[in-house]
């Protein structure tokens, strides 16, 4: 009885551990697929393009290791009358160390070299992002995005949660066979259709 306790104590408290991580990446994910509907929307609504801004941001715990900047906030930007992109609200940062993959194989929606910073962030009253580099995504007023089309296929948006053995690419330094399956026991991953801005998730155990 003893033994077979011991057994099962053994691998609860993995399971137990990694709760409270797996439920932060998932309220993350939540949000962020919360922002990909409501620029949809307003998208439609308002016949102009709106766009989910993604920034770069270093969390403190990588400041020992040259200042490694990951996407860990993000923002709605509508269109306004002079067309800029105006910011909708507050930038949303993602809390504790909740991340978003950079690897393009898990994260196709960030890949490629950021832009910015924006040169209109004073312009437009954004001055906390006026210095960061960002990837966005543009909702359509028919209903799409800007996403690559020449394939039926999802784009990928990972969240996970920053480990010290993790560099990021954004700097050049990453290490692209990184992936959920192999470092990272909890992930959610999120899919967005580029014709119809249709969104779904994979996240273990859900």
């Amino acid at each position: 009885v003893v033994a077979i306790i011991g057994i099962m104590i053994s691998i609860a408290v993995p399971l137990i551990g990694g709760y409270p991580e797996g439920r932060q990446l998932s309220s993350e994910a939540d949000n962020v697929e919360s922002q990909m509907a409501y620029a949809r929307l307003v998208a439609v609504s308002s016949g102009k393009p709106v766009e989910l801004r993604f920034y770069l941001e270093p969390i403190s715990e990588t400041k020992s290791l040259g200042n490694d900047e990951y996407f860990r906030s993000s923002q709605v930007m509508i269109t306004d009358e002079e067309g800029l992109f105006r910011p909708d609200a507050r930038v949303q940062r993602f809390e504790g160390k909740t991340i978003i993959l950079d690897d393009p194989t898990y994260s196709s929606m960030v890949a490629g070299e950021p832009e910015g910073p924006d040169p209109n962030a004073s312009k437009v009253r954004n001055r906390a992002v006026s210095q960061r580099k960002y990837k966005a995504i543009q909702f359509l007023p028919d209903g799409s995005t800007n996403l690559g089309r020449g394939a039926d296929e999802y784009w990928t948006l990972t969240l996970v949660n920053w480990n010290p053995t993790l560099s990021s690419s954004a700097d050049g330094g990453g290490d692209v066979s990184i992936g959920p399956d192999s470092k990272f026991p909890n992930f959610v991953t999120i899919q967005i259709d580029p014709f119809t801005a249709k969104v779904r998730r994979y996240e273990p155990g859900r």
